[in-house]
This record gives C-alpha cells, structure tokens and sequence, in this order.
C-alpha cells in the first residue's frame, strides 16, 4: 500500500494543513478556497 506524505505548510488563512494538490503560492501559502476568499475581500 502506497502513503500519502502531506506536507507541514499550514494556510495562512485557516491555519490547516496545505496538501501539494490544493497548494497556491502568493508569497504565502494557501488553500484554492482561501486564496479565493483571501483575494475577493480585498475588492472595494
């Protein structure tokens, strides 16, 4: 049976573990949702 090794980076948004599939970089490190959530907040 093949393991799956995650990765010790946590969301800057929700503090969770960020999986290599589901990981975006903005010089910080993120879920696709939060990211999402993260970048349409700062819209006026």
């Amino acid at each position: 049976m093949a393991t799956f090794a995650g990765t010790t980076q946590k969301c800057n948004s929700c503090e969770k573990t960020v999986y290599f599939v589901e990981l975006i970089t903005d010089n910080k490190v993120y879920h696709k949702a939060c990211f999402l959530d993260a970048t349409t907040a700062r819209v006026p």
